[in-house]
């Protein structure tokens, strides 16, 4: 568990200069992330107006460092994009693509699923970019065009935290994932229970049908 201090740039509407947060390092797959949550449950700063950075200049900083937290009050969404999933699901929501980036279109769409933002993988037009990728950006280096007749393509799926020592991150295209039927619990239980059901069925584990002789 470690402390995290965090100052408010303004202040905020309760006049809180500074506070600090005590969090599980080890618990959360993005400490910036739950620091943001933290931040609008004491606050009611959503995440999407919150600028974080660390206190201190290069070869200068103090131990522990303070978290600024910077309180945007400029945001204006000015066109509308939809995030599309690998399940024919789309979701549509306004954006700032002069002041969001792209941890902004997580925390966005992380809302409308019912997720963590740090599960939330985006690619642009086939690219994946850095959560602190500024929308104005992107727009400038890469020419993509946000809005109902722009050329950008937002696609997004999840990725979680392996709980297997030496494992990779597991990918889902779903936040919720459907029951398992206990009598079919994988492709080859149930290929098997069909067979055993229709025996007389040519085309369910005939070899001769198939042309295994």
């Amino acid at each position: 568990m470690s402390a995290i201090h965090v100052s408010y740039v303004p202040l905020p509407a309760n006049k809180t200069a500074e506070e600090s947060f005590n969090i599980d390092l080890s618990s959360h797959d993005s400490i910036i992330c739950e620091l943001k949550r933290r931040i609008f449950a004491s606050q009611g700063i959503v995440p999407i107006a919150q600028r974080l950075s660390l206190e201190g200049d290069t070869d200068d900083f103090r131990i522990p460092t303070r978290v600024i937290c910077t309180i945007r009050s400029d945001r204006r969404p000015n066109v509308s994009v939809t995030v599309s999933g690998y399940n024919q699901d789309n979701y549509k929501f306004a954006i700032d693509t002069q002041r969001d980036n792209v941890l902004d279109l997580k925390f966005l769409l992380a809302q409308c699923i019912k997720e963590k933002a740090e599960h939330v993988q985006l690619s642009i037009n086939s690219k994946r970019y850095a959560n602190n990728a500024s929308i104005a950006d992107i727009i400038q280096q890469a020419g993509v065009v946000f809005g109902d007749n722009g050329n950008a393509r937002i696609r997004f799926w999840l990725e979680y935290a392996s709980k297997e020592r030496g494992h990779g991150s597991v990918h889902r295209t779903a936040s919720s994932l459907m029951d398992i039927d206990p009598n079919f619990p994988t492709i080859a239980h149930t290929f098997r229970k069909i067979c055993a059901q229709q025996p007389n069925d040519p085309h369910l584990g005939t070899r001769k049908f198939i042309g295994g002789g």
